[in-house]
């Protein structure tokens, strides 16, 4: 696998955000606490992440983790929703 960057046209601002919150997503979805993405975005080894966070503050950030995670958790629930009911057993 190799790390590939892509210029997205837009404006500065939705796309900025567009980008934080796929970052959060990602790592949400990996199981990362809300606690360690807050700390990737806060590291300058994590270059979009970081610029995101420096461009915006910690309090944008907080809200981008928090979105991240109401949809990952919505995401979830449509899929235990669309998993088909095992059969009752009735034993009587």
């Amino acid at each position: 696998m190799e790390r590939v960057a892509i210029a997205v046209p837009g404006n500065g601002g939705r796309s900025l955000e567009e980008m934080a919150l796929c970052y959060a997503a990602e790592f949400i979805a990996m199981g990362w606490s809300d606690q360690a993405v807050r700390d990737m975005f806060q590291q300058p080894f994590y270059h979009g992440p970081y610029a995101v966070y420096q461009k915006k503050g910690i309090a944008f950030v907080d809200e981008v983790i928090q979105r991240a995670k109401e949809e990952h958790l919505q995401r979830l629930g449509r899929f235990s929703l669309a998993r088909k009911p095992e059969p009752e057993v009735n034993n009587a």
